[in-house]
């Protein structure tokens, strides 16, 4: 997860002075650690240009126009990797936020889904743990022409969840599958169904490769987006185990693409798959060999069309960005 939070703060030199014991900023200027944090955290220095982004940049709805004009007077701001999962580790990011709100943090933007909040509120909300208020602050409804998805699910290293419908009722959808996503951890898989609940006719649940954004760009969900199709009876069945391809089968097809010098063929791509090594994998064992590689793997069974949406996005197969 990367986060931008602008501040008082002059520099690196004057966040480390105001931090105080709790945290500290390594001597090259580039990481964040402490005692009360469980992991190392990458630090990156932006000056304020002073021509008006950084007030835009908290310009969504989320903050008044006087409160984005004290953002806008920051001295400069932080840009933090974090490398943790937002609900998993919500009480050390507290933490985090907590020392830099002291420190005179005057804001916190969520680089994945552009979603921003004055510093008190965002501290009241991550500090909460409540995953209701984790997913109001890291993600967005993004509306185009013929569906609805959310955007900024990966910090929760969860696909994102898309629908064919609008207003309210997409919101609805969307909004219960995310969260069910995130109080539940369940592994979802094309060919699953789902639906808001139980008076509502189940919809099917197919997974795609995120295409909305190129692999470098932070709003890039790198596990994915799980579309909502039409209602069905019933969905797939699900075997048992899942076959997992090491190295990635996305990797072996772009490797090949690269080899050949021009696009795959239908006969060629099914032909990597059916010979690519695999390991038989408990499917939740297979999610979580996923997240600590950093992105889904395209989906076996429809492979052809996963990576026909890949290249037609013109997106690297193994690309990820950071959490």
């Amino acid at each position: 997860m990367t986060l931008f939070v602008p501040g008082l703060y002059t520099s690196p030199s004057d966040l480390a002075k105001r931090l105080g014991s709790g945290l500290r900023i390594g001597d090259a200027g580039t990481s964040l650690a402490g005692e009360r944090l469980p992991f190392s955290v990458g630090l990156d220095w932006e000056d304020n240009p002073g021509d008006g982004s950084f007030g835009e940049a908290f310009s969504f709805g989320t903050c008044s126009p006087s409160e984005m004009a004290s953002i806008d007077a920051a001295g400069g701001a932080v840009v933090l990797q974090v490398p943790a999962e937002l609900h998993t580790h919500h009480a050390a990011i507290a933490t985090l936020a907590e020392a830099l709100c002291a420190a005179g943090a005057l804001a916190f933007r969520i680089e994945q889904s552009k979603l921003g909040f004055v510093a008190n509120a965002w501290l009241e909300q991550v500090s909460s743990g409540d995953p209701a208020a984790l997913y109001r602050l890291a993600a967005v409804t993004l509306r185009g022409e013929r569906s609805t998805r959310t955007l900024g699910m990966h910090v929760f290293s969860l696909a994102d969840v898309e629908i064919a419908l609008a207003g309210r009722e997409a919101s609805r959808w969307l909004d219960t599958m995310a969260l069910y996503q995130i109080e539940e951890d369940p592994v979802f898989a094309s060919g699953h169904t789902f639906a808001p609940d139980a008076e509502t006719a189940r919809r099917i649940v197919e997974w795609w490769p995120d295409t909305g954004y190129p692999s470098d760009h932070p709003c890039h969900n790198p596990f994915g987006v799980f579309q909502l199709g039409p209602p069905v009876a019933k969905g797939r069945a699900q075997p048992q185990l899942r076959m997992t391809f090491v190295p990635a089968l996305r990797v072996l097809l772009e490797a090949a693409r690269n080899q050949k010098g021009s696009p795959l063929e239908p006969a060629e791509i099914e032909r990597l798959r059916d010979r690519g090594a695999c390991i038989a994998m408990d499917p939740r064992d297979a999610r979580e060999l996923e997240r600590v590689r950093g992105y889904a793997d395209i989906d076996a069974e429809r492979a052809v069309e996963c990576w026909a949406a890949i290249e037609a996005a013109g997106i690297p197969a193994s690309a990820a960005p950071s959490r």
